[in-house]
């Protein structure tokens, strides 16, 4: 989540357009690449912690709490924005946000809606298959969706990684990695020199671009080509970042206390992408970009980014408890107890 917001940061910044100073583009795009991952991460950790070789009941609970907590702090924020004067916003506007997935107003939350239906389809497939044929079909996938949409411009309907399609691929992923152990496979240090490695190689090909194609279209390569959530350098890497936080050993204390942090993590993204606050909170950076060093903007934005992660699981910790006191989760808890009885019957 925190390089969601890095990714955020750095866009609105304008650094990563400021050709002024070569030093601080040169710098953000550095930090854009490590970070562009992050929406592959999300969907490829939802398959690796997901995923069981044995079928698993569903909680659409879970679902129902984020569309709520999108829905919470819609509303809040836009009324914040409208009641301070900050923004222009109309009544109507602050409706509109009680419905985020008909207006589209998170694509992630939208796409995650069409990958949460999707994942006992992609869990029975994963199960059915051998360890062979699941590396088989990954690195099929990788061939089709990312090789060749990437470097010949085939449209298989990913949108640039933006979509449903994409986001069931991520997760495919991430559950044929714990299907077959792959953490158990490779070294912690193998994976942290490849990933570096990727980067460097991403970073280098969109500061000093190579601009050529061959055959006429059919096969092309630009300084955005490996800058991309379908990108196969920017797959590769987003697959090691997993690969090595998934072979750290914590204690249970620890453990406890990141699963009850993690749970507000989502609220970084609700309130990061607000549209009010994308237009009125992030380009904060934009005056001192001509004005400041390389190494403060940076520290800046790095610092700017941990606080809001931290700030935004403080704020979803008190609406939790709100949600507890005004009885939201029972309520959102009731399909799944519903269902539960029916079962019973049944």
């Amino acid at each position: 989540m925190s390089f969601v917001v890095l990714l955020h940061q750095l866009l609105k910044s304008g650094g990563l357009e400021f050709t002024e100073n070569m030093s601080v583009y040169r710098s953000y795009w550095l930090f854009e690449v490590v970070a562009y991952g992050a929406v592959n991460m999300f969907a490829i950790i939802s398959g690796y912690a997901g995923y069981r070789d044995t079928e698993k009941e569903r909680k659409w609970s879970s679902l129902l709490s984020v569309w709520a907590q999108a829905v919470f702090y819609g509303v809040i924020i836009s009324l914040v924005f409208k009641l301070s004067g900050t923004a222009s916003i109309s009544w109507h506007d602050v409706a509109m946000n009680a419905f985020p997935i008909s207006t589209n107003r998170y694509w992630y939350l939208t796409s995650y809606v069409g990958l949460f239906v999707l994942m006992p389809i992609i869990d029975s497939a994963v199960r059915a298959m051998s360890n062979d044929k699941l590396i088989a079909t990954s690195a099929a996938m990788l061939v089709f969706f990312s090789v060749i949409e990437v470097f010949t411009g085939a449209d298989f309907q990913t949108l640039g990684g933006y979509s449903v399609i994409w986001l069931s691929i991520m997760y495919f992923f991430g559950a044929t990695i714990k299907k077959c152990g792959f953490e158990e496979k490779i070294t912690t240090g193998k994976c942290i020199l490849a990933a570096a490695a990727l980067v460097l190689i991403t970073w280098l090909s969109k500061i000093f671009p190579i601009d050529f194609n061959v055959f006429g279209q059919i096969f092309k390569i630009s300084d955005n080509t490996l800058v991309s959530y379908c990108s196969p350098t920017i797959i590769a890497i987003s697959v090691l970042f997993v690969l090595i936080f998934s072979r750290l050993r914590i204690s249970e204390k620890v453990g406890e206390t990141i699963s009850t942090l993690s749970s507000g993590a989502f609220a970084a993204y609700l309130i990061n992408t607000d549209p009010n606050v994308w237009a009125y909170i992030l380009p904060w950076q934009v005056p001192y970009m001509g004005e400041k060093s390389t190494l403060w903007l940076l520290a800046t934005s790095i610092i700017f980014c941990v606080l809001f992660v931290a700030a935004s699981i403080a704020i979803d910790l008190m609406r939790a408890k709100l949600f507890k006191l005004a009885r939201i989760d029972r309520l959102l808890a009731l399909p799944d107890r519903l269902l539960r009885k029916k079962i019973k019957v049944n």
